[in-house]
């Protein structure tokens, strides 16, 4: 809807939290790394029993839909193009902390 009116655009780098849009942090090449190797292990792992994501989002409430590294979501058919994931829909959630330690964790 924001890119859609103009407020954002498709390149913005924003995350809901709270209520709050929080600007994302670039990803460096360790964060890629951490995160591309946990994808790939948890696709070997898991198969085909849940749907690994990397970097999509996840609606936790009215005010929040954040962006985690990765995810695994219980298998649907349609890999969730109907809807976003939900909590209920989430087995597994990782966010991979360089830089942004403190904030992940509440801290700052």
């Amino acid at each position: 809807m924001m890119v859609a009116t103009g407020v954002l655009t498709k390149y913005d780098r924003i995350e809901l939290i709270e209520g709050d849009m929080l600007d994302m942090a670039p990803m460096g090449t360790r964060h890629s790394a951490v995160t591309s190797r946990l994808h790939e292990m948890f696709v070997l792992a898991v198969s085909r029993s849940a749907t690994v994501v990397s970097g999509g989002p996840v609606n936790l409430g009215e005010f929040s839909q954040p962006q985690p590294d990765l995810m695994l979501l219980k298998r649907r058919a349609d890999f969730y193009s109907g809807k976003t994931p939900e909590a209920t829909d989430v087995l597994l959630l990782i966010e991979v902390s360089d830089s942004s330690l403190a904030f992940d964790q509440g801290s700052s």
